[in-house]
């Protein structure tokens, strides 16, 4: 056996400064908890609401209407959908309501 007296312990490297905080080792605890409980559903469902928050969600052109000067070349007109998130009202692109838009 050996005696202890005969080794020195130095300490080489110390713990980051830059510890994660709580609420990020939470996040990653549950987003492994649902990648092992759920696994490639988890990722999809994830990915089509983070598309439905950046891009937008399908929506239906229900009513249109024109103001002042009508047909190609209407100077002012009102497009109104309804979609994933209700009704949702938005300019017409290049002068023509979509049928239907990413809102």
């Amino acid at each position: 056996m050996t005696d202890r007296r005969e080794f020195e312990v130095k300490v080489e490297s110390a713990a980051s400064d830059t510890a994660m905080p709580d609420w990020e080792r939470r996040l990653y605890a549950g987003a492994n908890w649902l990648d092992g409980r759920l696994g490639i559903r988890f990722w999809t469902m994830a990915g089509l609401v983070i598309a439905s928050l950046v891009v937008g969600t399908p929506h239906i052109l229900v009513h249109y209407q024109c103001y002042g000067r009508c047909g190609q070349k209407a100077t002012e007109s009102n497009c109104q959908y309804f979609g994933v998130r209700g009704w949702q009202t938005a300019a017409p692109e290049h002068g023509k309501c979509a049928r239907i838009r990413l809102i």
